[in-house]
């Protein structure tokens, strides 16, 4: 039995002492972009698959921007 939607949650963790971010997502969207980048550039890497259609890349945490927010 596969995970729900509910479940399939997109996770960005990051802390103060590191300089990279880990980002865990099933978003099929989101792991598009991620490989993309990953191809495209030596900053975004690809670190392993989930069980259940997740994947896990690592990025400079400067590339993590949460817009909109006032």
């Amino acid at each position: 039995m596969g995970l729900s939607k509910l479940e399939k949650e997109t996770i960005i963790r990051f802390n103060e002492s590191e300089d990279e971010a880990v980002v865990l997502t099933y978003n099929q969207n989101f792991k598009k972009k991620l490989e993309r980048l990953a191809k495209k550039t030596n900053y975004v890497k690809f670190t392993k698959k989930i069980p259940d259609g997740g994947v896990v890349f690592k990025l400079p945490k400067v590339l993590v921007d949460l817009r909109d927010i006032p």
